[in-house]
């Protein structure tokens, strides 16, 4: 006969009621709670306002900064006639001098967030680099072949781009809310560029609006995939690793890019054509400084968000470049550029939205989870301590 406290054997586990049945009084959780609602849009946007109020100051530092190189771009290659590669190959090698930061600091530091040896690193930044040259180099090319404001509006596709990209490249999910806020800044961009007023053309070669249209949708999906691989390749990375990224790019614009250069506008630079007055050196370096503090706030950007973010963010350069004329030349925008420019906020408002229900919905169910597991070994420890049928039987009989 069993004496009482004997321990029991495993099978005999099982509580009162019947086999996998909790005590009087106990639930059991075979499923975890139900995940919560999403939360309202305004709720969304209000929470990503209170929470990425340095993101967004970041956004809005990478296009003023973005404005401000445009002009400066622009005033270059009209008053000073100076190559288009020749612009992106002087302002790229200033990224060198984001490598001055980096010496008062050891370069193994730096690269604790990279799983190799430098060679290493600068062997995988020098696809990054072609694809740089290509956007850069497309996108001017587009203008010489098309009106400004329809490869404006052409190349504001980026955006729908990097919202493609990322879902295979980055894993992240293809919300309603990411197609419409691309969609909504590309028809806000076109509201402002306005293409089908752009004044006429001068006859060009039969096939150069083709080659045009080519020619920024390849700068387009140029700097589409620059932004995801980055973000792909270098993940979140710090901002010492960054410097030392762009630093590199640098290195790749004096050496590799030297040798494009030579083969493309050599020619014109050979010749004397280009002639820099001491007004064209100022502006060319004022331009590379705004160049370099663009190129630093992209790829910090990507490094603590996410591609599209930034990329949208960058849309509202155009915005502020209206603001700009308004407020240098006295340019009034018309209805549809205003309306253009509530669009470009709106679209990103639309991403915040999306960013912050995102968020909150990894919150909710990192709860939920945590709430399943507690319940979980509530039923075990209920369980456990569970009287058992045969003890009471002894008892009595004793």
């Amino acid at each position: 006969m069993a004496m009482e406290g004997s321990a029991a054997p495993l099978g005999a586990l099982a509580p009162p009621g019947g086999d996998g049945e909790l005590p009087a009084g106990s639930h059991r959780s075979d499923t975890p709670p139900a995940a919560p609602p999403p939360p309202s849009a305004l709720h969304a946007l209000l929470h990503a306002l209170r929470t990425r109020a340095p993101h967004l100051c970041l956004v809005v530092a990478i296009a003023a900064s973005q404005v401000g190189a445009s002009q400066l771009s622009s005033r270059l290659l009209h008053e000073a006639r100076l190559p288009p590669f020749f612009l992106m190959w002087f302002s790229t090698a200033w990224n060198l001098l984001l490598a001055l930061p980096l010496l008062s600091s050891r370069v193994d530091a730096c690269l604790a967030h990279w799983p190799h040896r430098l060679p290493s690193l600068a062997l995988c930044v020098a696809p990054f680099y072609l694809l740089w040259a290509g956007a850069n180099t497309l996108y001017t090319q587009g203008l010489a072949l098309l009106p400004p404001p329809l490869v404006t509006a052409l190349f504001s596709v980026t955006p729908a781009l990097v919202a493609l990209l990322s879902a295979p490249l980055l894993r992240r999910r293809l919300s309603r809310l990411t197609l419409l806020a691309s969609l909504v800044a590309a028809a806000g961009v076109t509201l402002i560029a306005r293409p089908w007023r752009a004044p006429a053309e001068p006859a060009r070669a039969a096939g150069a609006p083709l080659l045009g249209v080519l020619a920024v949708l390849g700068a387009a999906g140029c700097a589409a995939t620059y932004k995801v691989c980055f973000r792909r390749v270098f993940g979140e990375a710090p901002a010492p690793f960054v410097l030392l990224v762009l630093a590199l790019l640098g290195g790749w614009a004096v050496s590799l890019g030297s040798a494009l250069l030579w083969a493309i506008d050599g020619g014109e630079l050979r010749r004397g054509e280009v002639e820099l007055t001491p007004r064209a050196w100022a502006l060319l370096c004022a331009k590379s400084l705004l160049d370099l503090a663009f190129n630093f706030l992209i790829a910090y950007g990507i490094s603590i968000t996410h591609p599209l973010f930034v990329s949208i963010g960058t849309l509202l350069s155009t915005p502020l470049n209206v603001l700009f004329e308004l407020c240098t030349q006295g340019t009034v925008p018309s209805v549809a550029g205003g309306g253009g420019m509530g669009l470009i906020v709106c679209s990103f408002a639309l991403i915040l939205i999306d960013d912050s229900r995102r968020e909150l919905s990894e919150t909710g169910a990192s709860a939920s989870l945590i709430a399943n597991e507690a319940s979980v070994q509530r039923d075990v420890a209920s369980l456990a301590g569970a009287p058992f049928p045969s003890q009471k039987v002894v008892s009595e009989e004793g």
